[in-house]
């Protein structure tokens, strides 16, 4: 039994000699050992050296450190997490290691990993959290060899250390997928087509964006700012490119028709009295002319006019008619650009008109003597001299228009139908007086 005992202690003693002198393992992990949650934001991968520390004695190794292969750090969302590779020993012929793990009180299952250097034995992987970037951890560990030598011996504590002095700031980083469909923007080509008329585009091909799946890699700063660059893009839809036909063909342009309309030369007018026949009216000598045409059934009658210079008083006046009625309707006086301020009166009739009772304004008159301004006449046509030819019509014109206080007198509010010869007869008064005078 005394021999069975100290059997028990040597074996004992020969195992935690052996795992205080065994070096610490110096395999590379792969670069990244465990993948984050699927779009979890997380950082990049960190070795940290780690080392199982005795409980009860500061700096001194715990008889489990021989078991320890490689340890890493990672930031996923707003965790730390840490994995630990841990490997069998063998000792006296027989081989074990760690089969149980506790991190705070907490047991943390055991995971069979494959690991690339075929001297580490049986190796597990130990995986869990903290909401801090910690350089140390209670632990505690179960070794079946230890339970079997001295029962209630198998389940030690001890202090699981990290050295994080070389882990950068910017395993604060978080590192994440974001995944886009973005449009292909389609081009635009032009052919030519020589069977479509120049200055003409036609559609052949409609364009159609594309679409792309595009994968960013997210890195979020602790300050909240962010980067994105490109991971991967695969095109699932390809544009289709807009074709648009441009016009070549040269097309004679069609000449517009021309109306034609027959025109009367050699009509002659003449502006006669309104009230003593025979008499030519004061305003005659302004007469420039007559042009006259007829459009199916409309006859066009364009009465031309020039400035006069007349003395008056010891003076010369110089004017021309400004207004003009026929049979009451005022039509619109333009000019021509002709001499002597040439301007014209464009009216038309269903019939063929000889004497047409008109009115005409005059502002120097109206200045002499207010109300004299506008004046009767009658617009005496000639046809008797009268030939016809075909030729184009005249552009526009012949409709009513031109002042808007439709007869009445400008600053004298007199009527033209009552008014008008009583101004005259003085008018003429003080044009008489006005000679003997200068007799």
């Amino acid at each position: 039994m005394k021999k069975n005992n100290l059997l028990k202690v040597f074996s004992a003693a020969v195992i935690v000699s052996t795992l205080s002198v065994t070096e610490l393992s110096n395999v590379q992990l792969p670069a990244k050992v465990a993948t984050a949650a699927e779009n979890t934001p997380s950082s990049a991968v960190y070795d940290i050296p780690v080392k199982l520390m005795n409980y009860y004695t500061p700096n001194k190794l715990s008889m489990g450190n021989a078991a320890m292969v490689k340890a890493t750090v990672q930031k996923v969302g707003n965790q730390f997490k840490y994995t630990v590779i841990l490997k069998d020993i063998t000792f006296l012929g027989m081989s074990d290691g760690i089969r149980k793990f506790w991190v705070e009180g907490k047991e943390i299952p055991l995971k069979s990993i494959t690991y690339p250097d075929p001297k580490v034995i049986n190796p597990v992987q130990v995986e869990f959290t903290s909401p801090a970037l910690k350089s140390s951890f209670d632990v505690e560990v179960f070794v079946n060899a230890m339970e079997q030598i001295m029962p209630g011996g198998g389940r030690q504590k001890a202090k699981l250390t990290f050295d994080t002095s070389k882990v950068p700031s910017s395993i604060n980083d978080l590192i994440s997928e974001e995944t886009k469909t973005e449009e292909i923007p389609y081009k635009t080509t032009k052919v030519e087509n020589p069977n479509l008329e120049k200055g003409t585009e036609k559609v052949k091909t409609p364009g159609k964006k594309g679409v792309k799946t595009v994968v960013y890699t997210v890195v979020t700063k602790a300050d909240g700012t962010q980067t994105k660059t490109v991971k991967s893009e695969a095109v699932t839809q390809q544009p289709v490119n807009e074709v648009i036909e441009v016009g070549t063909k040269v097309v004679q342009q069609k000449q517009p028709q021309k109306n034609m309309v027959t025109y009367f030369d050699n009509v002659t007018v003449k502006l006669m009295h309104a009230y003593e026949q025979g008499r030519p009216s004061m305003g005659n000598p302004a007469l420039d002319g007559i042009v006259v045409y007829k459009d199916g059934d409309t006859y066009h009658y364009i009465v031309k006019f020039k400035d006069l210079t007349f003395p008056f008083g010891g003076k010369s006046f110089t004017d021309g008619i400004k207004r003009f009625w026929v049979k009451g309707v005022e039509y619109p006086v333009t000019r021509t650009g002709g001499p002597n301020n040439q301007v014209q009166v464009h009216f038309t009739s269903k019939e063929k008109l000889t004497n047409v009772p008109v009115a005409v304004y005059v502002q120097t008159m109206e200045n002499i003597m207010p109300g004299g301004g506008k004046q009767n006449a009658i617009l005496a046509i000639d046809w008797s001299k009268a030939t016809e030819r075909q030729g184009e019509a005249p552009v526009g014109g012949g409709e009513p228009g031109g002042g808007s206080n439709n007869g009445i007198l400008p600053r004298t509010g007199l009527e033209t139908s009552s008014s008008l010869l009583a101004g005259a007869i003085t008018l003429m008064g003080a044009v008489l007086l006005g000679r003997r005078k200068q007799k």
